[in-house]
């Protein structure tokens, strides 16, 4: 009597779990590289639209506000972050109208620095990563 068996047999089955672990064990790792450079190019974009849209903004501070330049010239630490802020009845808190200008997630932006109608340092944190930037480094990159 022939009898014909079929499937697999546990030998099979385990070198086959063997190979996928092997192709895992080398693919994670790449994977993961390749995210923490997305999300530092993410971050790195989101500052430099916030250095962009504050120094517009005090570009056109200095251009439509009598006695702007007096002013921007005292704003060296900008005020942090406000998630009540209202910002179609109150251009007073830089940072939030910046912000919404950027169109980026306030509750990042740690810190930012001015003189007269330039950025010199900005802090911004976007998931594990810090970026900062300063007038004479430039950008660096700090993961958290």
């Amino acid at each position: 009597m022939n009898s014909t068996k079929k499937g697999f047999t546990l030998v099979e089955v385990i070198i086959v779990l063997v190979i996928i672990a092997v192709l895992a064990a080398i693919a994670v790792p790449a994977m993961t590289g390749w995210m923490d450079r997305a999300n530092e190019r993410s971050s790195l974009i989101e500052a430099r639209s916030i250095i962009l849209a504050a120094e517009a903004k005090m570009i056109e501070l200095y251009a439509t506000t009598p006695g702007a330049i007096a002013k921007l010239d005292l704003l060296l630490q900008w005020s942090p972050y406000d998630p009540n802020y209202d910002y179609e009845n109150d251009m007073l808190n830089m940072t939030n109208v910046v912000v919404v200008l950027a169109e980026v997630p306030g509750e990042n932006v740690k810190k930012i620095v001015s003189s007269g109608p330039n950025v010199v340092e900005l802090v911004y944190e976007k998931g594990n990563y810090r970026t900062t930037y300063t007038k004479n480094d430039g950008f660096s990159f700090e993961k958290l």
